[in-house]
């Protein structure tokens, strides 16, 4: 079984990140072409849509998706309840949406938004159907055919918007494409997986299956409201310059590291530690396994990205961001703990403590809104210290129930983790050396130099330090490209 789900999880891996890349690649040709054939008053209205059907999402699902993928006791009949409530919940909010389209038209003043926010509405509803078919194929680790409904679904999109902002459409492309999507994904994700809904229902167990998903949906609220409150904050007590300051180097630092691979991670360590829940031992190989790897592959970008955050800004941003570089540098380190910690909230989540998680975020939050607001009396720097505290303090108590979880010490857990920092702090020497041998260089050429010079040190340490980790990763590699069935023959 574990050489089986070993194989399942690197291809999911593969699978995922592809389509992750595939999928951001499209996304970014079809933006510019769309910027190019629409005007800021079509995004800014669809935007305004969106808003209102954004809000709607916190309360769609419950995380009784996020349940499937935890609870394998769950029979056919309790999936098909599950599918059945969250239908009708999504019905009954989007048939809101839909009658109050023209209530937020006339908040706005603007006729259109009637129109739009009831296309998304349509969309909203019909994306709950996937609920269902998306979780199932997620806790059986089949990204493959998941990936596939996926991009399909963002290729149609893509085809449609363009096709109508081309004829003269407008906004209208943009909201249609949503439709779209949600159409193709949906009949994708249920012809792919083999599954529809069916009458019969057993709601036995289904009260604490409901409370497990609220807790999950809930932590989740909590982290997105606290993004709300904080923006709030600091754009009130300090104004739009430096909230624009603080949302740049929170994005560069460590919000793109969390679309990416805090997504991709979640997604791939959630069901497979699900399938692992009941083996503590076995659960903590995978655990130290996945962190591992993660900080081999986080440490160097993120404190690499602490070294060149001055010259990095200077050619990619211009110097009117200069003011950002101790921003970026402090939000790049904290993004160490972010990554490092990653598979922690999955584990907890597939151990049964979405409570835990909940009371976590929680305290998170109030900490976070409360020290922030006072943070703004020392400026901007003063909010980012105390957001960035609040952070590292709240992830340190996740690694903490964590490890604790599956009777893991923070020995064997830093052990574990020790050639990616031994290599990360070669790395930082040599940067460090770069700059004082040759100080007078342009700031285009310092950049490829740390880069070149910092990354050929980290692989050098890494190969030095953790001899296996050559045979690991290219065992990883063959198990990416050779099928299955010829890896179980070998």
């Amino acid at each position: 079984m574990t050489t089986d789900l070993k194989l399942q999880a690197i291809k999911s891996t593969g699978w995922l990140a592809a389509s992750r890349l595939w999928v951001q690649a499209v996304s970014w040709v079809v933006t510019v072409v769309l910027v190019r054939l629409l005007t800021p008053s079509d995004y800014g209205l669809f935007a305004m849509a969106v808003a209102v059907i954004g809000f709607l999402e916190f309360f769609q699902e419950l995380g009784l998706g996020t349940a499937i993928v935890q609870r394998h006791t769950l029979g056919p009949q309790q999936i098909n309840a599950i599918f059945w409530l969250v239908s009708s919940i999504s019905l009954v909010l989007a048939g809101v949406a839909f009658l109050g389209g023209s209530l937020v038209a006339s908040f706005y003043s603007e006729s259109r938004l009637t129109g739009l926010v009831r296309i998304l509405a349509i969309a909203f509803f019909t994306n709950s159907l996937a609920t269902v078919p998306h979780s199932l194929l997620t806790r059986e680790l089949d990204f493959r055919r998941r990936s596939f409904a996926d991009s399909a679904a963002v290729l149609a999109a893509a085809v449609t918007s363009v096709a109508l902002a081309y004829a003269a459409y407008g906004v209208w492309a943009l909201a249609i494409g949503q439709l779209v999507r949600a159409f193709v994904r949906t009949g994708m994700l249920m012809a792919v997986c083999g599954w529809s809904p069916r009458a019969p229902m057993n709601f036995q167990g289904m009260r604490s299956t409901l409370t497990f998903g609220l807790n999950v949906a809930g932590s989740g609220f909590a982290g997105t409201l606290l993004t709300i409150v904080n923006t709030a904050t600091i754009g009130r007590r300090l104004g739009g310059e430096m909230l624009g300051l603080f949302t740049v180097s929170n994005t560069l630092g460590m919000d793109s590291l969390n679309k990416i691979s805090g997504s991709l991670v979640h997604q791939v360590s959630l069901p497979v530690f699900a399938k692992l829940q009941d083996d503590t031992k076995t659960l903590s190989l995978y655990f130290l396994k996945i962190t591992k790897y993660i900080a081999i592959a986080s440490l160097p970008l993120q404190i690499g990205l602490a070294l060149v955050a001055r010259d990095l800004i200077s050619v990619v941003l211009t110097e009117r961001w200069l003011p950002a570089v101790r921003m970026l540098q402090a939000f790049a380190v904290c993004g160490v703990f972010f990554a490092i910690m990653l598979p922690c909230p999955a584990l907890l989540v597939a151990r049964g403590r979405a409570r835990l998680l909940l009371v976590l975020s929680s305290v998170h939050f109030v900490l976070a809104a409360s020290l922030v607001l006072l943070g703004t009396i020392a400026g901007v720097i003063g909010a980012v210290m105390a957001w960035i505290a609040v952070f590292i303090g709240m992830r340190l108590c996740q690694l903490k129930f964590s490890l604790s979880e599956i009777e893991i010490d923070l020995r064997t857990y830093l052990v574990n983790i020790a050639s990616a920092i031994l290599s990360t702090l070669g790395m930082v020497f040599m940067v460090s050396a770069v700059e004082l041998v040759l100080p007078h260089m342009s700031v285009a050429t310092s950049l490829i130099c740390k880069i070149g010079a910092g990354g050929a040190t980290y692989v050098a340490v890494l190969m030095i330090s953790d001899r296996q980790i050559g045979a690991e990763l290219w065992s990883i590699a063959r198990m990416l490209v050779t099928p299955s069935s010829s890896l179980r023959r070998t």
